[in-house]
């Protein structure tokens, strides 16, 4: 079922608060809605109008339309026949199963790794420890979100497990909106860089048995922080609902 909102102001949703990636249209496109999207400016259940979205980024319908397919081939939209394309929202269910997913794969992962890491690709890991104590400072909580998953991209890429990194790149663009949304809620980015170092000095030890325990509480910790306080935003809405009735 879907539930039809009104139609945001396109130029603000579409204003670019970051950096924005892409050298054709289709990039550009991409690059912008996926950034409203994953911030909340476009919200869950918001109908993607191709021609006014063009028309407020300065690129072409088509432009929009392929980077609409993209969003759904990530798992951020989804299109129905004679509908139209549509933001997704998630649920409780989806976050278990976004951060369980990711876990299996990453515990996977960091075993290879734990097992024959080269400086090199520690070397990597620790350059993107760099970026996340500058995004820290900033408080860029998108850029922090999308740090976050360059090091879990590298992570999974130094592996060498071909099949589980692919897997894992399918779903990065709901990890990285769900990483943003569990920093959203809270007042800071809250040690973004030292929750990392942790897995870093694991990786120098060489102890697989410590480095999967060790990423499997990060991810886990981070969707107990989402479901947390997705549970409490529906709770304030519920009872703004509430009040809203009483007061009817």
């Amino acid at each position: 079922m879907i539930t039809r909102l009104s139609p945001p102001d396109w130029r603000a949703a579409l204003a670019v608060t970051g950096k924005v990636v892409g050298t054709s249209q289709s990039e550009y496109a991409h690059s912008t809605l996926f950034q409203a999207i994953v911030q909340g400016r476009v919200g869950p259940g918001c109908h993607l109008a191709e021609q006014p979205i063009a028309d407020t980024i300065g690129v072409s319908r088509i432009s929009v339309r392929d980077a609409i397919r993209q969003l759904e081939s990530a798992g951020l939209v989804s299109i129905y026949p004679h509908r139209g394309a549509f933001t997704v929202s998630f649920t409780p269910q989806d976050i278990e199963e976004i951060f369980g997913l990711r876990s299996a794969l990453e515990s996977l992962a960091i075993r290879l790794v734990a097992q024959a890491a080269k400086r090199t690709d520690i070397a990597r890991l620790e350059d993107v420890i760099d970026e996340m104590a500058a995004v820290e400072a900033r408080g860029d909580r998108y850029a922090g979100a999308r740090v976050d998953a360059k090091f879990h991209g590298i992570l999974m890429e130094v592996s060498g497990h071909g099949r589980a990194f692919e897997a894992w790149k399918r779903m990065s663009a709901q990890i990285t909106m769900a990483v943003y949304s569990a920093a959203s809620y809270y007042d800071a980015i809250g040690n973004l860089a030292e929750r990392h170092v942790t897995i870093i000095e694991g990786l120098k030890s060489g102890d697989a048995d410590r480095c999967e325990r060790l990423i499997v509480e990060h991810i886990i910790s981070g969707s107990h922080r989402l479901l947390e306080a997705v549970g409490r935003q529906r709770l304030l809405e519920e009872q703004a609902r509430r009040r809203e009735h009483t007061a009817s």
